[in-house]
């Protein structure tokens, strides 16, 4: 899973728990078209996870420090967001937590 991933279903974690602590027992206070919704007769496992940890590993392809060169040269550029046209550009959700 990618940081934003994480990020986007812990931010579904919280609130799903934010409405369970309150006492709310609906399932869905969004409204998404039935070909995205999980039907009410499907048996699932309750969840159980409050709290998904986003971190950025290294790999050896990234070397600290290496970024920099670049910086400059990013800062002149205009910002051009890359991601899914179903989510926002929110670029917090490209932070890892740790």
């Amino acid at each position: 899973m990618d940081i934003v991933g994480a990020n986007l279903y812990n931010r579904y974690l919280q609130k799903v728990w934010k409405d369970r602590d309150s006492g709310k027992t609906e399932e869905a206070t969004v409204s998404l078209p039935a070909c995205r919704r999980i039907p009410k007769n499907v048996g699932l496992t309750e969840q159980t996870v409050r709290e998904m940890e986003s971190l950025l590993v290294g790999t050896g392809v990234y070397k600290q420090g290496d970024h920099t060169k670049g910086a400059m040269a990013a800062a002149a550029t205009p910002h051009v967001y890359h991601g899914h046209r179903d989510f926002l550009d929110e670029p917090a959700l490209t932070k890892p937590s740790k």
